[in-house]
């Protein structure tokens, strides 16, 4: 091959690997974004999930066995009432889920 085919490959093969590392950095960052997004989706649940919990810890009610008969019942139910709701919501997220992947590849 003459001197000036090489120099035509080699410029082909230096511009095939400018438009490659473009493609891999664009993808990367492309990736980054989504990457980043997700663990604040999961950043902002977890967070939901403990300042239920600090709520519940922060009340500054005395411990039950401190308090008259009728204020520790109506505390119980109160938090019974919570615990029903959260089983409730829970059934109702799995319902709407199920039903979404019901209807997912019809």
């Amino acid at each position: 091959m003459t001197w000036w085919m090489w120099l035509i490959l080699i410029a082909a093969m230096l511009v095939l690997l400018g438009i490659g590392m473009v493609f891999v950095v664009t993808h990367a960052i492309a990736a980054l974004h989504t990457v980043s997004d997700v663990g604040a989706g999961v950043s902002k649940r977890l967070s939901m999930m403990s300042g239920a919990q600090e709520d519940a810890r922060d009340e500054g009610n005395p411990p039950i066995f401190t308090v008259p008969l009728c204020e520790a019942a109506d505390r119980y139910t109160d938090a019974r009432t919570q615990v029903e709701l959260r089983k409730r919501h829970r059934v109702d997220r799995h319902t709407r889920t199920w039903a979404q992947w019901k209807n997912f590849n019809v």
